[in-house]
């Protein structure tokens, strides 16, 4: 057939193409977010007049969007931006794309700090700079640092930094390997969202994550799957000052072996909080 010449004509088409592919709502969600970026049609314009027409170089970026999401291609990738926290974000397959629940663990650490002097703050494993940037925003008085193992991660989050105009540091940093980052770095905060996804759950995952997204990033082995968080208490035996806090991100069929892991390590007050999904899914460790 001919390119679709009327916004109702490409939506039917654009639903059949992804229809059995994603669920009715989910194309429908998907498909307002292509139609906002690539159509100059409002949504309650498309609802009220959708004869309307679509031009031709439109209606082909759509319609190469929607191949795109044929093959489960995530749509933030698409179109290399994911909002978090009220913010635009860059990202590509270097990078995790931000979920709303880290949002969650950025609330709560910015509500923990907000009274706070001048906290100084790592976040370990960046990613995009979404946490670093998040938290840099809401608390301008902080000092915000983030790491990664991951040069191209760190590209995308200098990017993000330049983009939203924060001072944040970034620093190529494996932490699995227990290095300083410098000599007489001393902090009040340590913020993870690591790899905590075991390689058995991956059946649970859907093809947009598991085919697109960095896999380093989110999987670990059956055998070791709290290897990251182990790695984080250790390193912030050196770093973290005497009242300092970690706040993690963790998996929620394992939160019996963390908190195994905090007793471990000596730490009482440990804290975990459930997601707006009703997960498992933040914790709080303060060292005393």
């Amino acid at each position: 057939m001919g390119l679709p010449s009327d916004f109702i004509s490409l939506d039917r088409y654009c639903r059949k193409r992804l229809a059995g592919l994603y669920d009715a709502s989910e194309t429908g969600a998907l498909l307002n977010i292509l139609y906002g970026e690539y159509l100059n049609i409002s949504r309650a314009k498309r609802l009220t007049e959708p004869g309307i027409p679509v031009e031709t170089v439109k209606a082909k970026q759509i319609l190469n969007a929607v191949g795109q999401l044929e093959r489960f291609v995530p749509v933030q990738y698409i179109l290399g931006k994911a909002w978090f926290y009220g913010m635009e974000f860059e990202v590509n397959p270097d990078v995790l794309i931000p979920r709303p629940e880290t949002e969650e663990l950025v609330e709560w650490v910015a509500g923990d700090l907000e009274k706070a002097s001048s906290p100084v703050i790592l976040d370990i494993g960046t990613g995009s700079g979404c946490i670093a940037i998040a938290l840099k925003k809401k608390l301008p008085g902080s000092v915000v640092m983030g790491s990664d193992v991951s040069e191209a991660a760190l590209s995308v989050a200098a990017g993000n930094v330049d983009k939203h105009k924060v001072e944040v540091e970034l620093v190529h940093h494996n932490i699995l390997l227990g290095k300083n980052i410098r000599e007489g770095l001393h902090l009040d905060v340590l913020v993870c969202n690591p790899p905590y996804v075991r390689m058995s759950e991956k059946s649970e995952m859907k093809r947009n994550v598991l085919d697109y997204e960095p896999h380093p990033a989110l999987f670990v082995s059956d055998e070791n799957p709290l290897m990251f968080y182990n790695a984080v208490f250790q390193w912030g035996k050196s770093h973290l000052r005497e009242n300092g806090v970690y706040y993690f991100e963790i998996n929620q069929y394992l939160v019996g072996e963390i908190m195994q892991l905090c007793s471990e390590y000596g730490f009482s007050k440990c804290l975990i909080r459930k997601d707006i999904k009703g997960n498992f899914r933040m914790m709080r460790v303060s060292v005393n």
